[in-house]
């Protein structure tokens, strides 16, 4: 098979999230030419490995705000085109709500889209996003962009010619959109690097590791580990580990004021790759509070390392965590997850237990099927071009 030239667009890289882990890994094993297109290229904040790939800036545009860079990212989405783009073979667009509008204005050769989730504050957040993040009357344009949004959204899925997505949590949620049917969408899990991590000490703190967004819900951890503490007869550590962006700086700070007065509760903002893996290798188990994540790469880093997972029941973790053997699966309560804590803590041989059975586990997502599925795509839809040239 000759090399395929493909043009993937993705609006923002500007942090070390999974959906810049995901490119970063296709990028490194892919056996075809990428070109990556956006409209915001942080170097200084993402994965160096970045750097070695050719990356366009079609426009800088800054991240801030919800439903400003919305708009921005949308309208420059809907009226930019991709240089050259039928001297490729195949456009592929990774979308998390948003980047899909650029196939309105691109749609000249075979489209693929991977789909990390659709545009959550629109779809099924809709309602937690108009009562909670915009009240008064922050709701009308909230309610009115989202209305705009949702009028030319299906037009642009029409031009993907298939769809990947990480997970069936994601797969449900663009089928009920109404965005694809069930035969143009495939599952396709984005994996870990097993050989990365490793099992080396079960030092006392509970790690809970994302970026540090709202949705992640870090203070349910914080609340738990404080009703942990109340209980416990061994002394642990809680850290919090996740990279920062200058929109999300009030998160942090409302985390850290749900912190004062909760003892061992340590922040750890934008580490690398290395402090990331020590952190996971040392730990005594990880916990995941994300509301209703798309997929979840954290259990799958967790279970490589040889540690148990306690995840909400919500979600991409419970397509990945079989509860009672490499995690558990509780309500987004704190009085629960404490409860699940204190048994990890009062029962180091079954901590090592889960941990063995995740390392099990995990070896069925692996980044190897993952590009080797994704490539195989890519080939597919290149010979479509090739019959319609």
């Amino acid at each position: 098979m000759e090399r395929v030239k493909v043009a993937y667009f993705y609006p923002w890289i500007f942090c070390n999230g999974g959906a810049e882990r995901v490119i970063v890994e296709l990028l490194k094993r892919t056996k075809h030419d990428f070109d990556i297109y956006t409209f915001c290229y942080e170097k200084e904040n993402t994965f160096p490995e970045f750097e070695q790939y050719n990356i366009t800036e079609l426009a800088h545009l800054d991240v801030k705000g919800v439903i400003s860079r919305g708009m921005r990212f949308g309208f420059n989405a809907l009226y930019r085109k991709i240089p050259n783009l039928k001297s490729y073979d195949v456009f592929n667009v990774a979308t998390s709500g948003v980047a899909e509008l650029i196939t309105i204005r691109n749609h000249s050769i075979p489209t693929l889209c991977f789909c990390h989730t659709t545009l959550r504050p629109v779809h099924e957040m809709y309602d937690y996003y108009k009562s909670k993040r915009f009240t008064g009357w922050k709701r009308i344009p909230f309610i009115a962009s989202s209305i705009g949004y949702r009028s030319i959204e299906r037009s642009a899925w029409r031009h993907m010619d298939f769809v990947l997505c990480n997970s069936l949590n994601t797969k449900n949620r663009i089928i009920n959109a109404g965005l694809a049917n069930d035969e143009k969408v495939e599952v396709l899990n984005p994996g870990v690097d097993t050989k990365r991590f490793k099992r080396k000490r079960y030092d006392h703190y509970f790690l809970a590791p994302g970026r540090i967004q709202w949705y992640k819900r870090f203070e349910l951890a914080i609340d738990a580990f404080k009703s942990f503490q109340k209980r416990a007869k061994t002394k642990f550590k809680l850290k919090i580990v996740g990279g920062v962006s200058e929109k999300d700086t009030p998160v942090l700070e409302f985390l850290r004021d749900r912190a004062k007065g909760v003892k061992d509760v340590e922040f750890i903002i934008n580490s690398s790759d290395e402090e990331m893996t020590k952190l996971y290798s040392n730990c005594y188990a990880v916990l995941f509070t994300a509301k209703d994540e798309d997929w979840g790469i954290v259990p799958l880093e967790a279970m490589a390392s040889g540690k148990p997972v306690v995840s909400v029941n919500e979600g991409g973790p419970r397509e990945s965590i079989v509860s009672g053997e490499n995690g558990f699966l509780v309500n987004a309560d704190p009085e629960e997850f404490a409860e699940k804590m204190l048994h990890l803590a009062e029962n180091p041989s079954l901590v090592k237990k889960m941990g063995r059975s995740g390392m099990e586990s995990v070896k069925r997502y692996d980044w190897k099927h993952f590009v080797k599925r994704y490539d195989e795509h890519i080939e597919r839809l290149s010979h479509k071009g090739q019959r319609l040239a």
